[in-house]
């Protein structure tokens, strides 16, 4: 029930999450300095940025009083390997 009451708060932000990833793919490619569409990285790590977001949200939600969203967020990118390239 909470997850639907914060969907229905805050669903602008669920609907604009693809535009979102868009966003972060295209700032990523700037920041690396290539090209998007030739160049998979950018958009794979918005994707892995998105999903690190999206699991620790998913976390939190079942225990709101007792997490700590930016714990779980820092958490689950801490868990990730390092770059390999």
């Amino acid at each position: 029930m909470r997850r639907f009451r914060l969907g229905q708060r805050f669903g602008f932000i669920l609907m604009t999450g693809n535009a979102f990833q868009a966003m972060l793919t295209d700032a990523l490619a700037h920041r690396l300095g290539v090209d998007p569409t030739d160049d998979l990285r950018p958009a794979l790590y918005a994707a892995v940025g998105m999903a690190v977001v999206r699991t620790a949200t998913d976390r939190w939600l079942v225990d709101p009083d007792r997490l700590d969203l930016a714990q779980l967020v820092h958490a689950g990118f801490a868990a990730l390997p390092g770059p390999t390239s």
